[in-house]
C-alpha cells in the first residue's frame, strides 16, 4: 500500500550504509568543514548566539553568511523568488542589527541576532555559509553550507488560562542531518488550563501515489507492522500577552528493526501555537531537536551528533482520524503493538478527566 519502506527501516538502512562507507580511506585534503553547534538545552533561546565550529583554522576574511526564511520544500530547495533576510554579512561589513565575530584561533565563530529583529522567537530561519570559505592554505569551499534554526522565547509564567484545541494532530518533521528522513506521526495532544500537556503519537506512512511529506490524513495510515513505533512526551504551554508557546521535556525515541536499534536521544519540541486560518483550529510550528543519534547493529555502535530541524502539527478532524491512533485517555498504544513502551505513570495527573 505504501510507496516507501517504513521510516524506521529507511533510517536504519541509510545509517548502516553511511557507517560502512564513511570509513573508506581518502587522501583528499578538503576545505574547512562547518558545523552549527547545538545549544546545551537542545534548542536556541532568544538572545543565544549561533556558534559555528570549523574543522581547521579559517581565513576570517572569507567567512560570509546569509540568512533566509526557511521555506524549503522536500528537495531542500527554496521557492523561486525567495529573498534573503540578511545578505552578504562578513567581518567589518554592515550587517544591520546582526553581529559576527571569529575566534582568534580561527576554529569557531559566533553570530548574534537581535531578539527584536532577526532573532525573534518562533520564526523558522536558514543560515547559509556562502561558498568560498577558505583555510589558511587557500583551500575553499565550493558549495554553501545550510543550517536551519529557530529561537524559542525566554521562559515566562502564564498570565492567563491556557486554551488549546485538544485532539489528534499530524506531526510532520523533515530531518536532513545526519541523513534525510521524514518523520510523520498521528499524535493525540491534550493541554490543560495550567499549560501542562501530554502527547502520544504513532508512526504513519503515506499511501501509494501521495507525496512523501504529506500531512493530509486522507493520504496516511498508521504503521501497525513490527516496524511501527510510538512516542510519548510531556511539557508546558505558556500563554503570555495573547501568544501561546509550547515546549516539551526531553524524551527518547527508540526504534528496533530486527537486530538493528536506533535511538534519538533527548528529543525536544518547541514552537508557537497559532490558529489555522483555513480551519480555525490550532496548529503548531516550531523546532525539533535531538542531542544525538545512536545506531546499534550487532556488536557495533555508531554515534551521530546532535541535530535540529523544524516541525509542524495540524489538527485532524474527528471524521479524518486515522484508525488505531494512540489515545491518551483510552489506549496509549492504539494499534501500535510492536514498539510501544509508555513511561510509568503516563499521562500525568490532570490530563485526562
Amino acid at each position: 500500500m505504501c510507496t516507501e519502506r517504513p521510516l524506521a527501516r529507511r533510517l536504519a538502512l541509510a545509517l548502516i550504509a553511511f557507517g560502512l562507507t564513511s570509513t573508506a580511506a581518502c587522501v583528499y585534503d578538503p576545505p574547512p568543514g562547518i558545523q552549527l553547534d547545538p545549544p546545551p538545552a537542545g534548542t536556541f533561546t532568544t538572545g543565544d548566539p549561533l556558534v559555528l565550529s570549523f574543522s581547521e583554522p579559517i581565513d576570517p576574511t572569507t567567512l560570509k553568511i546569509r540568512i533566509w526564511p526557511d521555506l524549503r520544500d522536500i528537495e531542500g530547495e527554496l521557492p523561486p523568488g525567495t529573498t534573503p533576510l540578511l545578505t552578504d554579512c562578513s567581518l567589518g561589513a554592515d550587517c544591520g542589527t546582526t553581529e559576527m565575530q571569529v575566534d582568534p584561533d580561527g576554529l569557531g565563530a559566533q553570530i548574534l541576532l537581535d531578539p527584536e529583529d532577526l532573532g525573534q522567537p518562533d520564526v523558522p530561519l536558514l543560515l547559509e555559509i556562502q561558498p568560498g570559505l577558505s583555510d589558511l592554505d587557500g583551500r575553499k569551499t565550493g558549495a554553501p553550507a545550510l543550517f536551519d534554526f529557530q529561537f524559542k522565547p525566554a521562559a515566562g509564567v502564564n498570565d492567563e488560562p491556557v486554551a488549546f484545541d485538544n485532539g489528534h494532530y499530524v506531526i510532520l518533521s523533515i530531518i536532513e542531518d545526519p541523513l534525510p528522513a521524514i518523520l510523520t506521526l498521528s499524535t493525540h495532544i491534550i493541554v490543560n488550563e495550567d499549560g501542562l500537556f501530554a502527547l502520544a503519537g504513532g508512526e504513519v506512512d503515506n499511501i501509494d501515489g501521495s507525496a512523501k511529506n504529506t500531512a493530509n490524513p486522507d493520504e496516511l495510515f498508521l504503521d501497525t507492522t513490527e516496524d511501527g513505533f510510538a512516542i510519548f512526551a510531556i511539557g508546558q504551554v505558556s500563554a503570555r500577552e495573547g501568544e501561546r508557546f509550547i515546549e516539551s521535556e526531553p524524551f527518547d525515541v527508540n526504534i528496533k528493526i530486527g537486530p538493528v536499534g536506533l535511538t534519538l536521544r533527548d528529543v525536544r519540541i518547541s514552537g508557537k501555537i497559532n490558529k489555522n486560518p483555513d480551519t480555525d483550529k490550532d496548529q503548531i510550528g516550531g523546532t525539533l531537536s535531538f542531542a544525538g543519534l545512536v545506531l546499534n547493529s550487532g556488536d557495533s555502535s555508531f554515534d551521530y551528533p546532535a541535530g535540529t530541524t523544524t516541525f509542524s502539527a495540524d489538527f485532524i478532524p474527528e471524521d479524518k482520524l486515522l484508525e488505531g491512533s494512540p489515545d491518551l485517555c483510552v489506549d496509549l498504544c492504539g494499534a501500535v503493538a510492536a514498539q510501544c513502551d509508555p513511561p510509568a505513570n503516563f499521562p500525568p495527573e490532570g490530563i485526562c478527566p
